[in-house]
């Protein structure tokens, strides 16, 4: 009985390692699909600087013939080029975060990697072990049933 006690402690035991190691997995992919999303967004951050940069460029290219219309136009374009350059600090400020956020996620995801490496040692142990119980029981309950043919030749 103490051999089926320790079979099911066992299995419980290597079916709980299995859900983590599922857990661990489903993390992992949660990651890899932020970063995706964080690369995504880089993207988006980088196409709208430029665009940017190139409608002020295109609108400081535009200006007026005479000098003292230049004087004024720039003077108007100032204003503009100050919102284009805020913009453009702002979206390099949410890239450097975004790349940040793609480091750490990658650092964590290879720290799974050793987690689930464990885990799946730990898994495989188990599995053996249940493997020598079952042979345990199964050798036991050979011995009885030849026990119990021996006893039925006595009668």
């Amino acid at each position: 009985l103490n051999t089926i006690d320790d079979m099911a402690e066992t299995r419980n035991a290597v079916v709980s390692k299995i859900r983590e190691q599922t857990n661990t997995k489903q993390t992992m992919l949660e990651l890899e699909d932020q970063n995706k999303r964080n690369r995504i967004e880089i993207s988006k951050l980088q196409v709208s600087v430029l665009a940017k940069k190139d409608a002020v460029k295109k609108d400081s290219k535009s200006g007026g013939e005479s000098k003292s219309g230049e004087d004024d136009d720039q003077a108007s374009r100032k204003p503009a080029r100050d919102k284009a350059d805020r913009r453009r600090r702002k979206a390099k400020k949410e890239m450097q975060a975004l790349k940040k956020a793609i480091h750490q996620n990658v650092e964590k995801k290879e720290e799974l990697k050793e987690v689930m490496k464990s885990q799946a040692e730990s898994i495989q142990e188990g599995e053996a072990k249940l493997v020598s119980l079952m042979a345990q029981v199964d050798s036991k309950t050979q011995e009885a049933s030849d026990a119990n043919s021996m006893a039925k030749k006595f009668k």
